[in-house]
């Protein structure tokens, strides 16, 4: 994945941090004020932007080893895991590998 995720909230609230009068200023619109009027674009396109579902993996049981699994995404395996409950609820909720959160899957 490329890029990073943000809290868009959050972002908001810092970009009117930097003008006086906050939020409500930047949503007046500066009024001939260029360098309120940038901040009051850049203020309302954060909400056009476009978003992303988090990823994630799930743990696959190997055909050709019963007891192994692997990550769905980086094909890390874990040969001492057992049972897929054993995997998921008391070693790796994520990959250990590339990081990735493990979506809970049905055995």
């Amino acid at each position: 994945m490329s890029g990073r995720l943000i809290d868009a909230d959050a972002f908001k609230k810092h970009l009117a941090s930097f003008v006086v009068g906050g939020e409500e200023a930047i949503l007046k619109n500066g009024g001939g004020n260029y360098w309120i009027d940038g901040v009051h674009t850049a203020y309302r396109e954060i909400d056009n932007m476009p978003t992303v579902e988090q990823p994630h993996g799930t743990w696959i049981e190997s055909k050709q080893k019963k007891g192994r699994w692997y990550c769905s995404e980086c094909i890390h395996t874990d040969p001492t895991a057992g049972t897929w409950r054993e995997l998921f609820d008391f070693r790796y909720p994520f990959c250990p590998n590339c990081g990735l959160p493990m979506k809970r899957t049905e055995e």
